[in-house]
């Protein structure tokens, strides 16, 4: 008896999970974040959590790499540090997500650090 109410459940549970886990998906998008410096940076960012912030794992990109990440829709922020000093803050960008994919591209303008947003790609 409790077997047959355990199962239907979790057969329930299961329903309203996947229900719920597609709706999130369906909103998200790859971001693609590239090096087109002739830098070695170190990128990270923060984005929010549950009303937290969170810093995410900084990843080193060498000249012409780039990184593709599968978020939601939200703010984020995009610090950009030196990769022989990483204490060192080059850039920091405030990036706006959107529900489709992005292209985000790190280049040096007369020395200086610059992100730049190119949508669609």
């Amino acid at each position: 008896m409790f077997g047959y109410s355990r199962n239907w459940l979790f057969s329930g549970m299961t329903v309203v999970l996947a229900v719920l886990g597609s709706a999130s998906v369906t909103q998200a998008a790859w971001i693609t974040i590239k090096n087109d410096s002739h830098r070695v940076v170190v990128v990270q960012h923060t984005v929010t959590s549950q009303g937290r912030l969170k810093r995410c794992k900084p990843v080193q990109l060498l000249p012409g790499e780039s990184i593709r990440e599968f978020v939601a829709p939200q703010r984020m922020t995009l610090d950009l540090y030196d990769a022989r000093n990483t204490s060192k803050l080059l850039h920091s960008a405030n990036l706006s997500i959107q529900q489709e994919n992005q292209a985000f591209h790190i280049s040096s303008v007369e020395g200086n650090m610059t992100v730049s947003a190119n949508p669609g790609k």
